[in-house]
């Protein structure tokens, strides 16, 4: 389940402008979640890495590719990507025009299961929060 909020997460982050890793964290610098902190771990960012070479294969953004992987798990994952800008909102919308085939799925699958995420999801305080 933690590579599932992780893969969306991150994506959330890093992809939102296409700069260094740093630079990331900096212009989000609000974000206090500690993987997105831990997302400068080269380790971390071997999945940034995947959902971006997934997007130009097929020929769209790292963002619609999470949405649209989201999507194609569960008939009742309703994803709720939040945004400010239209220009996001449009881009979200067509997450849901990303279609993966069952060996694409099968693909990403493998490779979520290959990449070791470091970082808790929540500080300690919050974690203990969520009943788990």
């Amino acid at each position: 389940m933690l590579k599932k909020k992780m893969f969306v997460g991150l994506l959330a982050v890093a992809f939102a402008i296409p700069v260094a890793a740093q630079q990331i964290v900096d212009v989000h610098s609000h974000i206090i979640v500690p993987e997105y902190m831990e997302m400068l771990k080269r380790h971390n960012l071997e999945l940034v890495d995947y959902v971006r070479e997934l997007a130009e294969r097929k020929g769209t953004t790292p963002a619609r590719i999470a949405l649209g992987w989201l999507l194609a798990q569960k008939s009742w994952i309703v994803p709720i990507p939040g945004t400010k800008r239209v220009e996001r909102i449009e881009e979200n919308i067509g997450g849901a025009d990303v279609v993966f085939s069952p060996e694409e799925l099968a693909e990403i699958r493998r490779k979520l299961d290959s990449i070791t995420i470091v970082g808790a999801r929540y500080p300690e305080d919050q974690e203990r929060l969520t009943g788990k």
